[in-house]
């Protein structure tokens, strides 16, 4: 170990070692192999020629093997790796996602789930009808009659009543900021709501806008109180309408530009038919349909009754509407997506014209349906449930019931089962990478890039000779 110190420390490939073991002893140790040549020369009895070439003899020998080349290393494809080749310039966010996906989609599935119980607990156990926020009261549901007088009671105190344009506007003088902007943008609403019934309206209205509910009962017609759980009512007959800024119950702020275009929808139609007599839910359909009032609660609840075959037929909306929170949920979406059906397309948009055209000229619904799109109820009933069927034909199966946690449990299966072969396939490349260290150990280094010039003898003057190598003299002891 020590001479192999030594050389490392001088650079040199290999020393030559003179020492007495009762004579003196000549032999070259090769510092890379950390071992001694094969031989030793006895100093006492060789000559110099002879001492010279057996170190020479050892230098070619060093040299023969510093100068045979290294085998080459193993050929790529003589060890499979299952490990796919990654692209060069891939990032390691994009790798994490292509790992991590099969998670990601059975967490999303979870979550459906759990919103899917969320929502079908809170449909069957909610205490008054969640998607019944904006109603209208004595409107168009009943025969055409004589309207009562109209008997408001004056403005609480702290409100202030404006005229603007057509509309007169109650308000409290606190929450002027936020009434200002229902009053900016009533123009345009008011004439989107009324181009979708195809004749003119008159825009004379009457809108009080409350802080809370207890106000807007405070601010109703005499005699006319409006439900308890509602955040907007229409009396359609009177063109009066009132909004409150806190929902019953939650007391949390609604969305008053949606909660005004659902009235405004209400009192539009009225005037549209001249008072005469339409469906509840032709007359709440169209309302949802203008106002999109949470339209994807409207949506779960049309896919879950498809699914679980528990959608109510027109005709029983048209004897009583009903009150029970699951089944009005399943109402307003029936009532909603049936007047879509019936202005699916342009030319059905204009058959909607002649339907409220002939309803104001006096005809009954069933005569004007019948002129406009020549069905009966029942046979619109069956042409929209068919439709709904080709709509909808995979959703509800894919929501109902435990299909997202038969998919959500599949995949993590999957997830699990790719994680492994991956980790299976990383140790398998850490035993490759070993064993291809431990061949990389076992060859030896390089040749030189030039060889060692040829050690020639120095005589001394005391005739004892020496040897040249590297450049420097060394003398043999």
């Amino acid at each position: 170990e020590s001479y192999k110190r030594i050389g490392i420390i001088t650079g040199a490939d290999a020393l030559v070692v003179v020492h007495r073991e009762g004579d003196i002893l000549i032999e070259v140790f090769d510092v890379s192999a950390a071992q001694f040549y094969e031989g030793a020369l006895h100093f006492g009895d060789s000559s110099s020629k002879q001492r010279v070439e057996f170190v020479r003899s050892r230098a070619e020998q060093a040299q023969r093997r510093w100068s045979t080349p290294a085998p080459p290393p193993p050929p790529a494809s003589s060890k499979k790796v299952n490990e796919p080749e990654q692209p060069a310039d891939e990032s390691r966010a994009k790798r994490r996602i292509k790992k991590a996906w099969p998670y990601l989609v059975a967490g999303v599935l979870i979550a459906a789930g759990v919103t899917y119980l969320i929502i079908d607990r809170r449909d069957t156990n909610e205490a008054e009808p969640p998607l019944a926020l904006a109603v209208a009261v004595g409107s168009v549901s009943t025969h055409a009659q004589e309207a009562p007088e109209l008997s408001l009671p004056s403005p609480l105190s702290g409100y202030e009543t404006e005229r603007i344009g057509s509309v007169t506007w109650t308000f409290p003088e606190s929450e002027r900021g936020r009434v200002a902007g229902l009053i900016e943008g009533f123009d345009e609403r008011w004439a989107e709501v009324v181009s979708d019934f195809g004749t003119p309206i008159d825009d004379d209205l009457i809108i009080r806008v409350a802080r809370n509910p207890r106000e807007m009962r405070a601010m109703a017609p005499f005699g006319h109180p409006p439900p308890d759980y509602a955040t907007g009512v229409a009396y359609s007959s009177w063109g009066v309408i009132l909004l409150t800024m806190s929902a019953p119950q939650t007391w949390e702020p609604p969305d008053l530009e949606v909660v005004l275009v659902h009235e405004l929808s209400h009192v539009a139609l009225y005037r549209a038919v001249l008072g005469n007599p339409v469906p509840r839910w032709f007359n709440e359909g169209v309302a949802i349909h203008q106002s999109e009032v949470r339209l994807l609660p409207r949506m779960e609840s049309l896919l879950r009754a498809a699914a679980q075959r528990s959608m109510l037929r027109l005709s029983e909306l048209d004897k009583r509407f009903p009150d029970h929170p699951h089944e009005v949920n399943i109402a307003y979406a029936q009532s909603a997506d049936v007047v879509r059906f019936l202005r699916r397309s342009n030319n059905d948009e204009r058959r909607f014209h002649r339907l409220v055209q002939s309803i104001r000229d006096g005809e009954t619904f069933d005569t004007a349906l019948a002129t406009a799109y020549g069905w009966t109820r029942v046979g619109l009933e069956r042409q929209w449930r068919d439709s709904l069927r080709t709509r909808y034909r995979i959703l509800p199966a894919l929501f109902a019931g435990s299909t997202i946690w038969v998919l959500a449990a599949i995949l993590v299966v999957f997830a699990y089962r790719k994680r492994r072969r991956y980790h299976h396939m990383k140790l398998q490349q850490m035993a490759y990478r070993e064993e291809l260290e431990a061949q990389a150990a076992s060859q030896p280094p390089p040749a030189p890039l030039s060889a060692p010039p040829p050690a020639t003898e120095v005589a001394t003057d005391a005739g004892v000779p020496s040897v040249e190598h590297d450049g420097e003299s060394h003398t043999l002891h």
